[in-house]
């Protein structure tokens, strides 16, 4: 499932089909424990083509996160959840999604071209806890 393809309520759909298939209910909010994806658009046109990092964004994604933003495939990732989220909040209003992720910090710093991402997203997550590690903690990279 390629999940920047589609609207945020169509995804919710499939995942309420999915659980109805097995007889369950989406009664609970959604969690979400993501790794990502780095790639962006910027890169070689035909390193992309060749490449699984070629594929269609929902305009809804390039709305929310901006047209240069939504070119980070993690920015558009978080760009989906948010509107996941809403959908499923618009169900329940109780429901309190919440979003546990592991990912590059350029987009949590107050680089110039995330700074608009961030005013929006912030608006449906609220930072609760967590903490930042080399990625030299978990492989062998130089950084």
């Amino acid at each position: 499932m390629n999940f920047l393809d589609k609207s945020g309520e169509e995804y919710l759909k499939e995942i309420v089909k999915a659980l109805n298939e097995k007889k369950l209910k989406l009664d609970k909010p959604l969690a979400f424990l993501l790794n990502p994806p780095f790639k962006n658009t910027d890169e070689n046109e035909k390193a992309q083509i060749e490449s699984d990092s070629n594929y269609k964004i929902d305009q809804s994604i390039i709305e929310f996160a901006g047209e240069n933003q939504s070119r980070e495939r993690y920015i558009a990732f978080l760009s989906q959840i948010v509107h996941i989220c809403n959908e499923q909040v618009k169900t329940n209003n109780d429901f309190k999604p919440i979003l546990m992720i592991f990912t590059p910090t350029s987009w949590l710093v107050p680089r110039p071209a995330y700074i608009e991402f961030r005013q929006r997203f912030d608006k449906y997550f609220k930072y609760e806890n967590g903490f930042i590690i080399t990625g030299n903690q978990f492989f062998e990279i130089k950084g």
